[in-house]
């Protein structure tokens, strides 16, 4: 018995040069416990000791699916880009000079109205670039954070915050996004064997998420929301993900067009 309890150490000892330490924890557990002394069953009780030696030990040494990144695909609309989609897209566009300020922070600052004139004759140009580039882009990208809930194991995936009615808005407080298939948001499919090799990234993070909605840009129109006249960037979604921790670990994605263009790059899963 002694020597066979050595051949299994050193079976053991050969798989550490490139087992995961976390394996080798599990690994070392099926094959000694109690002091360090081999686990043997009662007397007609499977295979025996030595059998389920080696199978924990190659259960635990399994390799673990490769984790994916997830990295932007389209254009970030966020506070600084918002005002230009909303004018290309717009029922009424704003005058220049609502607009001189998301362009020049000396424009924002400035108290005299000579300078004003001065620096927006010299704006815009920028201003009329911006909401030119934003009329030519196809698709946009919003970033969404939000701690994730539990893992739903009825429905396999992660519950979002989003719905018809919770929409992301931007800081600057005029803006605000909006999805034309938002009811589909509300939910990212996971499957359960790939998402257990989230959780250190989650305890890592606090449970950190980020959300990505990637979007066709379909109207903009001014609408009144919780009794604020808001400026409303309405956005097809054609595809959605969803990241973990701080390497932005890949947590499972919703494409909603059968556009391949407009879907995206798909993420391995």
């Amino acid at each position: 018995m002694s020597k066979v309890l050595a051949l299994v150490v050193v079976d053991f000892c050969v798989r550490c040069l490139a087992a995961p330490w976390d394996a080798l924890l599990k690994a070392w557990r099926a094959v000694a416990s109690r002091g360090g002394q081999p686990v043997r069953p009662a007397r007609g009780a499977g295979p025996g000791w030595f059998g389920a030696a080696v199978a924990g030990l190659s259960l635990a040494l399994a390799p673990a699916i490769p984790a994916q990144t997830v990295r932007d695909e389209a254009p970030l609309l966020d506070d600084a880009r918002a005002p230009f989609v909303y004018e290309a897209q717009a029922e009424l566009p704003s005058p220049p000079e609502d607009l001189a300020g998301y362009v020049s922070s000396a424009y924002r600052r400035s108290t005299d109205e000579f300078e004003q004139h001065a620096l927006l004759e010299r704006i815009k140009p920028a201003i009329e670039r911006r909401i030119a580039e934003a009329r030519a882009t196809k698709r946009f990208m919003v970033k969404f954070p939000y701690p994730l809930p539990t893992y739903d194991f009825e429905r396999q995936g992660f519950r979002t915050p989003l719905s018809e009615t919770h929409y992301p808005t931007f800081d600057n407080g005029t803006y605000v996004v909006r999805f034309t298939n938002g009811a589909d948001l509300d939910f990212i499919p996971f499957e359960q064997a790939q998402a257990r090799y989230l959780e250190p990234a989650l305890r890592a993070s606090g449970r950190q998420a980020v959300l990505r909605i990637y979007g066709a840009l379909k109207e903009c129109r001014e609408e009144p929301i919780n009794g604020s006249d808001r400026k409303v960037i309405y956005l097809e979604a054609t595809k959605a993900a969803l990241a973990v921790g701080v390497e932005s670990r890949f947590a499972g994605q919703k494409v909603l067009s059968d556009d391949p263009e407009a879907a995206g790059t798909p993420v391995p899963s």
